[in-house]
């Protein structure tokens, strides 16, 4: 059994971001438990007009400023055609000291992405929002980035994938120590 997340009520977008778990400028202290078997792409969501769309952040997704404090627990197989298999951050913080980020899917980013759009403040600066990941323990493993579950086409990061082409700048992956492996 799995979550399966969309809105019906964008056209042309109809998936939901943050699959198992959904934050919007919230904080998640993540020190045990699982985050399992969560769907967020064409395989399971699919609105009542038929159309389907790929969310973003198959198990966790932190947008708006969130924090995704991952101390420890697993985040395993959960999928998405978007970006995150098993976490994605917009324009988000995490830290990454203890969990296990296993035998996840996405597009973009099979274990965890991160992207962030910098934004104009009201003086005319950037800068002022970004995603950023900072990584000093834990693993990230056996994770997998294909744009289509068919296998007809790869992605992006399998373990992790930080910017976009059409976002290019505002993210920061800082790796101190943990582990990323196939």
């Amino acid at each position: 059994q799995h979550n399966a997340n969309y809105d019906n009520n964008r056209v042309g977008d109809n998936a939901g971001d943050g699959t198992g778990i959904a934050l919007d400028a919230a904080t998640l202290n993540m020190y045990g438990g699982s985050v399992s078997y969560n769907c967020g792409d064409e395989k399971c969501s699919t609105n009542e007009a038929g159309q389907t769309a790929a969310a973003d952040g198959g198990g966790i997704g932190g947008r708006v400023g969130s924090l995704v404090n991952l101390y420890g627990g697993k985040i395993t197989h959960n999928w998405t055609g978007g970006f995150g298999g098993g976490v994605c951050l917009w324009n988000s913080q995490g830290k990454l000291t203890g969990a296990e980020i296993t035998n996840n899917e996405a597009g973009y980013g099979g274990g965890i992405a991160i992207a962030g759009c910098k934004a104009q403040n009201p003086n005319g600066d950037s800068d002022e929002v970004f995603s950023k990941l900072a990584m000093t323990g834990g693993q990230i493993a056996y994770n997998e980035a294909k744009t289509r579950y068919d296998n007809t086409s790869t992605g992006v990061g399998g373990g992790i994938c930080a910017g976009t082409s059409g976002r290019p700048n505002g993210s920061i992956l800082d790796l101190k120590g943990g582990q990323i492996y196939q």
